[in-house]
């Protein structure tokens, strides 16, 4: 199946789901299930977790399609990848897992920090996504969204060399990260925990 078939097949799946149709959740199973898989693998998940996890998150998912609303220009696939990370963060909070991602401290912070593990966070994300020029929007989608590229390949994806993939990477990140400060809802969630965090120290 050619790239453009596979892309335009899974833009299909959620109006299917939608729609109730028995065999898009089927075929959604099928191509999500193995990807997340892989995705929680090279997190660090054992194997065996990440079978698990990952049949959660694509029932997760499943349940909630109703709640997805495609925005242009952002991927499908970003709204399924939320619940990987999701399920990342309470399986890396569980076992005390903190070791960051080497060489990737502000996607670590951006998408796996205070701002995870909520809907309106995730909305709030992608309409962030949504101002974003659309190379540095797939460079996110690519390396942090989704199965998480090497540079290489998103410079590919792109037409520039991997060293200058990093580098927009990053500014990226920060074009993000500043549009998603100025949001009321990420102001809202980032002033509440800064209270928990002196209220923590106070206690201290």
């Amino acid at each position: 199946m050619s790239a453009a078939r596979v892309d335009t097949y899974v833009v299909q799946l959620p109006e299917r789901m939608q729609a109730g149709e028995d065999e898009a959740y089927a075929e959604f199973a099928d191509e999500f299930g193995p990807r997340l898989r892989a995705y929680l693998v090279k997190k660090g998940v054992p194997p065996h977790e990440a079978e698990e996890l990952a049949v959660s998150c694509v029932s997760d998912a499943a349940v909630k399609i109703n709640q997805y609303k495609p925005l242009p220009g952002i991927r499908f696939s970003a709204w399924v990848y939320a619940f990987g990370r999701h399920a990342l963060a309470d399986w890396r909070e569980h076992r005390a897992r903190t070791t960051p991602l080497a060489g990737d401290m502000a996607a670590e912070s951006l998408f796996n920090g205070e701002l995870e593990g909520n809907v309106e966070v995730e909305l709030a994300v992608r309409r962030g996504l949504a101002k974003l020029p659309d190379a540095d929007r797939t460079i996110i989608e690519l390396r942090d969204l989704g199965e998480e590229r090497d540079y290489a390949e998103i410079g590919t994806e792109v037409g520039i060399k991997p060293g200058a993939a990093r580098a927009r990477h990053l500014r990226a990140l920060q074009r993000l990260q500043s549009i998603l400060e100025k949001d009321p809802y990420i102001q809202a969630r980032l002033a509440k925990a800064k209270v928990k965090t002196h209220s923590g120290e106070g206690k201290g």
